[in-house]
């Protein structure tokens, strides 16, 4: 079993590394945009190689994404359920 906590992307992803590392967190969870909807920060991929290599080092896995609250693919509404379907894909 590993133990972690659900952090903030807000400040960066080498600040949430750093963050879970102070913490004693072994995995790390968070939300792929703001938890209310919208659109997610563009991801560069020199940020991700560079956020996985920090992970590995910190032996940080894994990284949960939670996807926001207002996902739900039984919506009746169409701008709902598409927005729904858009996220998770």
């Amino acid at each position: 079993m590993r133990l972690g906590a659900h952090l903030s992307i807000a400040k960066g992803w080498r600040a949430l590394v750093l963050m879970a590392v102070d913490l004693g967190c072994e995995a790390v969870q968070v939300f792929s945009r703001s938890p209310r909807g919208g659109e997610p920060k563009a991801l560069h991929k020199r940020d991700m190689e560079a956020f996985q290599q920090l992970c590995k080092e910190a032996n940080i896995s894994p990284l949960c994404v939670h996807v926001p609250y207002f996902v739900n693919l039984g919506a009746q509404e169409d701008h709902t359920w598409e927005y729904s379907k858009s996220t998770l894909k």
